[in-house]
């Protein structure tokens, strides 16, 4: 009896170790990363993650991805659609936030002598798939203005 008392919490404690266990490799539970990014190179960031420039005097951070309405790659569209990137550039101590699009007339933001301009964001849609918000990448490039 006492031996399968043990077998039985063997095996919980196995179960548990296992579904601890699922998840680790998920892009959505993985923390926000910095890089160091050069002025006039395109980066790419997650939402979360910060690009450092200029030697730490500018971060980058994109901070949301909403709005996607961009025509499905799996369809003709007469309109192309939008999506809204948010990014908070902290220059020193002084933050802002700008939305950017991917038309030219709103794909960049210029603050305190930079220019942060959006380059694309990845992954196209699909008609019968979302996006985890956690796979959106984003091309930024950011430049002297």
């Amino acid at each position: 009896m006492r031996a399968l008392r043990f077998a039985r919490w063997g095996l919980a404690a196995t179960a548990l170790f296992a579904v601890a266990g699922c998840g680790a490799d998920d892009p959505s539970t993985a923390p926000p990363t910095t890089v160091t990014a050069t002025s006039g190179t395109p980066f790419t960031l997650a939402i979360g993650d910060t690009a450092q420039l200029d030697t730490g005097r500018l971060a980058v951070t994109l901070t949301n991805v909403s709005g996607d309405s961009r025509c499905p790659e799996d369809v003709t569209c007469a309109w192309a659609g939008d999506i809204t990137v948010t990014v908070t550039a902290r220059i020193d101590s002084a933050e802002t936030s700008y939305s950017l699009h991917p038309n030219p007339q709103a794909s960049s933001a210029t603050t305190n002598g930079y220019r942060i301009q959006l380059q694309s964001v990845r992954p196209g849609r699909h008609t019968n798939r979302q996006i985890p918000s956690a796979d959106y990448r984003v091309d930024l490039l950011v430049s002297p203005a």
